[in-house]
């Protein structure tokens, strides 16, 4: 009986060592193979021949293309479609174009050749949300993109300490034939430099024209690095200084019985925003940018120019969202800010006179955030008379003109 219970225990514990076995290997294999399949998929990213192809094109590109229609084309779109040799918008030279393409054996019916900005932030949102960048000629591109860096591998400085900085990305998607017959396909992408961008200070006086009519002068919104090829300018005065936040819905003010408009999206500043900015098409354009104060509802901009964020007031008056006592935005209280830092938020404002931000009060719904005489204030939301606005635009630094 003993014999028969050992030889049992031993079975038991046989059995026992190999489902472990067994387990470790299945646990093995489900982590091993995806990670093999994913470094298959990564060789085929920036190989070392697809660098030097795409190399060998950036340098015919900027012989032979045409830049300055590039900076247009982007304004409108994130990217920009250069497959086509015959594009005179893009080539001065197709000729050449067509001779390079030919060496690098890029079948322009097959292949696909564009340009970005050097910034790849909202070419990765086009990328996520159209799903012609994960079909045919750009099958897996959206894996492939998620391996490339927004801005900074393509930043360094020159021993002389000028800066040089990206301006456009150039990618190249290649068809190709592996060495065992399949077909295959091959992502690259280079930054495109160009010499080290203007430094502009926060409260800067600047010019720029954002419609083709004659300068307006901005202000430099935020302090603004050599490596950065855009900027954010804030309006010198208001474009317009009468408005209400929002006219969406109504309710009772709790102190003075009057029918008031209801916190809500402020839809009619963005309204009236959006039509007095349309023409502004020499800034960046908006597309699908949206911003969610605390407040809570979501503004999503398609144009020209924004409104101040919340967001940004708390970085530009030193404070974290987590510090209350340097300004709770919860609450509706006046907020004296550093006005020799921050002079330039409130110039051409007075004690009665402002412009709205995004935000409205949270806590109370019935009023919202305006900058006015050097305070960030709460003022009604039907209140048509005591502020205005104050566009925001995103603009190159090559269209901006330092002030005297």
């Amino acid at each position: 009986m003993n014999r028969v219970n050992k030889k049992g225990f031993i079975l038991i514990e046989t059995l026992v060592a190999t489902v472990f076995v067994v387990t470790l290997f299945v646990i093995i294999y489900k982590a091993s193979v995806p990670a093999l399949g994913e470094y298959e998929q990564m060789v085929k990213y920036d190989d070392i021949d697809s660098i030097y192809y795409a190399n060998l094109y950036k340098q015919m590109l900027t012989r032979y293309g045409k830049l300055e229609n590039l900076d247009e084309l982007l304004t409108e779109n994130t990217y920009v479609d250069i497959t086509n040799c015959e594009n005179n918008d893009i080539y001065t030279s197709s000729n050449y174009c067509r001779l390079i393409q030919d060496v690098l054996k890029i079948d322009p019916n097959m292949d696909k050749i564009f340009i970005t900005d050097y910034n790849l932030t909202n070419f990765k949102q086009t990328v996520k949300n159209d799903v012609n960048f994960d079909s045919g000629t750009f099958s897996n591109f959206r894996n492939y993109i998620k391996t490339v860096s927004n801005v900074e591998s393509f930043y360094y400085k020159r021993k002389d300490n000028n800066d040089i900085a990206g301006r456009y990305r150039l990618f190249i998607v290649r068809n190709i034939k592996e060495s065992d017959g399949t077909k295959g396909k091959r992502y690259v992408n280079l930054g495109i430099y160009t010499g080290a961008y203007p430094k502009f200070v926060m409260g800067e006086i600047v010019y720029f024209d954002p419609d083709g009519n004659g300068e307006r002068k901005f202000y430099s919104l935020k302090n603004s690095s050599s490596t950065e090829a855009n900027m954010d300018l804030i309006l010198y005065n208001n474009i317009q200084d009468s408005i209400c936040f929002n006219s969406t819905s109504k309710d009772k003010d709790p102190i003075y019985g009057t029918s008031i408009a209801k916190g809500s999206i402020p839809d009619t500043v963005i309204n009236r925003l959006n039509t007095l900015t349309s023409n502004w098409t020499n800034a960046n354009k908006y597309n699908n940018y949206s911003y969610t104060p605390t407040s809570g509802y979501t503004i999503t901009y398609n144009g020209y120019s924004r409104l101040l964020e919340e967001e940004e007031i708390l970085e530009l008056i030193g404070c974290r969202e987590d510090e209350s006592l340097c300004f709770d935005y919860n609450n509706a209280f006046m907020v004296t800010y550093d006005a020799n830092k921050l002079h330039f938020l409130a110039d051409n404002t007075t004690a009665t006179k402002g412009y709205w931000t995004t935000s409205s009060v949270p806590n109370t719904d019935l009023y919202a955030w305006s900058i006015r005489n050097g305070e960030i204030a709460p003022t009604r939301l039907d209140d048509c008379t005591s502020n205005g606005i104050r566009p925001i635009v995103n603009v190159k630094k090559s269209k901006v003109r330092r002030g005297a």
